[in-house]
């Protein structure tokens, strides 16, 4: 299978890389690290980080994989 996942975070959160595209054997698993510049003068709180998600070209949705306090 292909899983093409995309990072999201609130706006003027930039993740690096924008995208990760990795194939993953039948009844393997793999991990995609990210990195999320997150803007100095962000207010404290609860933030959600969720990915876009698709596999074998076929749009999954955003998933929820992580919720930060600041």
């Amino acid at each position: 299978m292909t899983l093409l996942v995309s990072p999201r975070g609130p706006k003027g959160w930039n993740p690096t890389p924008a995208r990760r595209r990795m194939r993953v054997p039948a009844g393997k698993s793999r991990k995609l690290n990210f990195a999320l510049q997150i803007p100095r003068n962000v207010d404290k709180g609860r933030y959600l980080i969720a990915a876009e998600v698709e596999l074998d070209g076929h749009p999954q949705g955003e998933v929820c994989v992580a919720l930060i306090d600041i």
